[in-house]
């Protein structure tokens, strides 16, 4: 009896590794996208809505690779991308020019500068003089970028003396950094979405010894701005005094 028991174990343990060996494996489905309209970023987060879908967006090629294990979900990812990959409305379609004014500007409750400031930051001149007080402005310097959407910007250069008594030729070096600005059309206007935004300056300062150092002022942040808006982004003290350094942003899409 026991001469037949072995065999008949093995005999029942190959056939339930067969059987094992021959249960298919799911299908995995995986395809690249190109977006040829729509920005990237966006599209990622509606289409991340799906479940046991991995998906990667890829803004710089302007592609998003999609994995899964669902062909229905598949399908309904590219009637999606279908769907909003369209050319908008009043475009040519494909990524569109983004131009932005960055704006530096001095402020202090009182000062001899006065509103020296151009006549298109008034309002901004006025918003500040009723939050905060300040009298007297003075604009240190301006920067212009204008980029591809979707790609990265950046600028750089020397602002206007900012600290009083520095020495002779000092000045302050600004970076100007973002990592990718898109256009989001509304109801009420197009919106400048900008990502990353990174303004850093080098500001000569006293250091107590007679001599000087130079310290960071800067501001990091995320920027919606609606097209011809001008954005207060960020407000910062300098060399402990009552003057601040005050950062603001214009930006519009152009074709």
């Amino acid at each position: 009896m026991k001469r037949l028991i072995v065999p008949l174990f093995l005999v029942a343990s190959l056939g339930f590794a067969q059987q094992q060996e021959e249960k298919p494996r799911p299908k995995y489905y995986q395809k690249i996208f190109d977006i040829k309209y729509a920005d990237v970023n966006q599209l990622y987060d509606l289409l991340n809505f799906y479940p046991n879908v991995r998906i990667k967006p890829q803004q710089g090629l302007r592609a998003i690779a999609v994995g899964t294990d669902s062909e229905d979900a598949m399908k309904a990812i590219e009637e999606a991308i279908k769907r909003y990959d369209v050319p908008r409305s009043g475009t040519t379609g494909g990524p569109r020019n983004i131009e932005m004014i960055v704006y530096m500007m001095l402020a202090a409750p009182k000062g001899s500068s006065g509103d020296a400031v151009p006549a298109e930051l008034d309002p901004v001149v006025k918003q500040l003089r009723s939050l905060f007080g300040y009298n007297d402005f003075q604009l240190l310097d301006s920067a212009f970028l204008r980029n591809r959407e979707g790609t990265e910007g950046i600028a750089s250069g020397n602002a206007a003396q900012m600290i009083a008594n520095a020495p002779s030729g000092t000045t302050a070096i600004y970076q100007i950094h973002y990592r990718e600005a898109s256009v989001t059309p509304s109801d009420k206007g197009n919106i400048i979405r900008v990502d990353r935004f990174s303004f850093n300056n080098k500001v000569p300062v006293s250091n107590g010894s007679g001599g000087w150092q130079y310290v960071d002022i800067g501001f990091n942040t995320n920027l919606d701005i609606r097209e011809g808006q001008k954005v207060v982004v960020g407000k910062a003290k300098i060399d402990g005094t009552e003057k601040a350094l005050i950062l603001v942003v214009t930006a519009k899409a152009v074709d």
